[in-house]
Formats: structure tokens, C-alpha cells, sequence
């Protein structure tokens, strides 16, 4: 198994919602599994620490769907908290 950055955000803390200058990062990885099957982690980054992670292991056959999906959570600023949620919808 093997992991790739593809994706890296910088979120605000007032963005999250709490008064304050203070930013974290989010980071988008593409997992490959070696099988043929693909999956997706973000890690929540602050001061050079990770704080938090998520992982879905076997999103996609598709690399390129993958990617897409990395592409949609990053654009959306999505945090591990919140990656179960929809990453279940997305396999609906």
C-alpha cells in the first residue's frame, strides 16, 4: 500500500467557525492498495503536527475517480471529522 499527496488546504480558524487568526492545513492523499482498488485519507495538520486523521481504504476501482473525489473534498475544505459522513454518501 502506498499514499500520495495530491491535495493541500489552508483553513482559517474563523472559517471553522472560531474567532481568531490561526489557521490549519488539510492535507488529501490518494491511497493505493496494490489490488487495483484505491482509497483516500486527510490528515488535519497543525503546527507541524497531525491532530487528526480519517481513511477510506477501497473508495474507488478507478484511479481517476479517486482523484476526482479528492479534488471535490479539498475544494470544499472537507476535515477528517466529517470524511465518514461523506464518503458514505458518495457510495451510495
Amino acid at each position: 500500500m502506498t499514499r500520495e499527496m495530491f491535495f493541500m488546504q489552508e483553513v482559517a480558524v474563523n472559517e471553522a467557525g472560531v474567532k481568531g487568526n490561526q489557521s490549519f492545513n488539510l492535507e488529501y492523499y490518494l491511497i493505493n492498495n496494490g489490488d487495483n482498488t484505491y482509497g483516500i485519507e486527510i490528515l488535519k495538520i497543525d503546527n507541524n503536527t497531525a491532530h487528526s486523521e480519517k481513511s477510506i481504504i477501497n473508495i474507488a476501482t478507478v484511479k481517476e475517480n479517486a482523484i476526482e473525489l479528492l479534488s471535490k473534498l479539498a475544494k470544499n475544505k472537507v476535515t477528517p471529522l466529517t470524511l465518514g459522513y461523506i464518503g458514505e454518501d458518495f457510495l451510495k
